[in-house]
């Protein structure tokens, strides 16, 4: 067995992706494809597995060299089709056996598959990034504190020895006062979103590499395509509204192909590769 079946999106039979059919797929060599069950189509192409197996793709991607132009081919096929008809976008290196795993796949999720393509019709994702600066957060809550500012005071008037556990106790006290903050902050951010898409989801704090003084949200927003504009304008407002001296910021990014709201039960797919 040579090739496996690598999988795009999942449409509705008569849906405008099949314009698309007999473009190149991901290796230009094989053409994009469709297979067909229960009004539904999986949009596919053929791979060959040593390079799509599961050997050989945990290697290939670790390789930037090789990835990046996989995974630039793979968002711009899932866009092309993402602009001519509501599908449920697959995430990269999705790849499948046989064409008749595929169709077992149609089978099984059909009636998922259907629910999710009325729920993602008509609608795109929007990805809001909120960014702290902690170093910013730390030097405005000093200033903005009373307590904070009452113990900072303190340390410089103390002995070293003690100043040494006051400067402790300051530390956890800002630290504290800064969780507090950057909860707060994605939770009502989190809040407003939610009034003003069809979905959200929030992602975990996080730091860029090992940036330890820098942090991160990112809430992933289901979007009414006739809506994107009024949203970016609404994100954008929201944004001058914290002055970057405060250690926060808003971006906005998007719109992308739904992936974040496409995920489904994996339960007894038989895939060869499947990467996060």
């Amino acid at each position: 067995m040579d090739n496996g079946y690598y999988l795009y999106a999942i449409a509705k039979e008569h849906s405008k992706a099949i314009d698309f059919l007999g473009c190149p797929g991901i290796d230009p060599q094989y053409p994009i494809m469709s297979l067909t069950h229960a009004e539904l189509i999986a949009i596919v192409s053929q791979v060959p597995l040593s390079q799509f197996g599961k050997e050989a793709l945990a290697a290939n991607v670790q390789d930037f060299t090789w990835l990046e132009p996989q995974a630039r081919a793979h968002d711009g096929i899932v866009r092309q089709l993402a602009s001519k008809s509501t599908i449920i976008p697959i995430r990269f290196a999705t790849v499948y056996y046989s064409a008749d795993n595929v169709r077992q796949l149609l089978v099984s999720e059909k009636d998922q598959f259907k629910q999710l393509l009325d729920k993602l019709d008509g609608r795109w994702e929007m990805g809001v990034t909120i960014d702290f600066d902690k170093e910013k957060l730390r030097s405005s809550i000093k200033q903005s504190d009373s307590q904070v500012s009452e113990l900072a005071d303190k340390i410089e008037r103390t002995k070293p020895g003690t100043a040494y556990l006051l400067q402790k106790k300051l530390e956890t006290q800002i630290s504290s006062l800064m969780d507090t903050y950057i909860d707060s902050k994605v939770q009502l951010i989190a809040d407003r979103l939610s009034q003003l898409c069809i979905s959200v989801s929030q992602g975990a704090l996080a730091s860029p590499g090992n940036e330890i003084n820098l942090a991160y949200v990112t809430i992933a927003c289901l979007v009414d395509q006739n809506k994107i504009d009024l949203f970016q304008d609404e994100i954008l407002d929201w944004g001058k509204t914290y002055p970057p001296e405060a250690g926060m910021t808003i971006r906005l990014t998007g719109p992308w192909p739904p992936y974040t709201f496409s995920s489904l039960n994996e339960t007894n797919r038989e895939t060869v590769s499947h990467v996060n």
